[in-house]
């Protein structure tokens, strides 16, 4: 029986080269509220890879374990995020065209 997963398949190796890498594909993370078919409430962290969603078992219990980050830290991520996220044009400081010693 072939272990279903986040693994691609259709065609996919089950072995590799030693010291591969063979696949990476973007994960987003969802934290979502739904009500299940008797009307239960339930809150969980939910991964999305390509088109496919995904749940572990434990997603319930392991979403209401999550607490917030310290007030600090969080400042800290933003700020960090969003400057990853910044693709503002930069003037260079150093002229690597120039030539050294003219």
């Amino acid at each position: 029986m072939r272990q279903v997963g986040v693994l691609p398949s259709g065609g996919a190796k089950d072995s590799g080269e030693p010291k591969s890498l063979t696949h990476v594909v973007k994960a987003e993370m969802f934290g979502i509220r739904y009500a299940d078919e008797q009307g239960q409430a339930h809150t969980v962290t939910v991964i999305q890879i390509g088109d496919q969603w995904y749940m572990p078992p434990n997603a319930e219990q392991w979403s209401k374990a999550l607490k917030p980050l310290a007030p600090w830290l969080g400042e800290k991520l933003t700020a960090a995020a969003a400057a990853a996220k910044d693709t503002t044009p930069r003037e260079d400081t150093i002229n690597v065209l120039a030539a050294e010693g003219s």
